[in-house]
């Protein structure tokens, strides 16, 4: 069937970084040590507080043991996709041809949000030392994976008419699918 110039092949790669983006260092900045969470409690009935402007010169301005710390690694790296397909295609008689393919896409070093001093199971204010506060990481600990494989069979506009079937079988796994999300809970979970 390949010696009649009705068959093409076609393939492609490529490498894709990501870059590190300011919701990273925004967190770093706005979480202790670099920044304390005093609040104000309306302690009277009724709407708001009273002279709330007054009480700025009370509170604590000096970080807290429990307050929320995010931290970074010291080698964070930017992460990068790498993207392939192959596919061949086959002209048919009657104005149809069919076509294979693979494609497959792997994340490296993706970005995630581990957390060293988690919140206890079925609690959401309990951590695990409660001589700290929630204490999150942000590294490249990430990873994701797709591979699919497709046939296409494709009948040319002809007689006023076209056809087309596809058939795609897929299967994505990933460890983290959100680096915000709590306890990098994965869309696609490694089972």
């Amino acid at each position: 069937p390949f010696d009649s110039a009705k068959t093409v092949f076609r393939g492609a790669a490529g490498m894709f970084y990501d870059n590190v983006f300011t919701n990273i260092a925004d967190n770093l900045q706005a979480s202790a040590p670099n920044a304390a969470t005093p609040q104000i409690f309306n302690t009277t009935t009724g709407r708001g507080t009273a002279s709330w402007s007054g009480q700025f010169s009370t509170l604590n301005t000096n970080p807290l043991a429990t307050n929320s710390v995010t931290s970074v690694v010291p080698n964070l790296r930017n992460p990068y996709t790498l993207q392939y397909n192959l596919s061949i295609e086959q002209q048919l008689p009657a104005a149809m041809s069919l076509t294979a393919s693979y494609i497959g896409t792997r994340g490296v070093h993706l970005y995630a949000l581990d957390f060293i001093n988690p919140t206890i199971p079925g609690t959401s204010t309990r951590y695990v030392s409660t001589a700290r506060g929630s204490v999150a990481v942000h590294d490249n600990t990430g990873d994701s994976e797709y591979s699919g494989a497709s046939l296409d069979l494709q009948r040319k506009f002809r007689a006023n008419a076209l056809m087309r079937v596809v058939y795609t079988y897929g299967k994505a796994m990933d460890d983290v699918s959100d680096d915000y999300t709590t306890g990098n809970y994965s869309a696609y979970p490694q089972v």
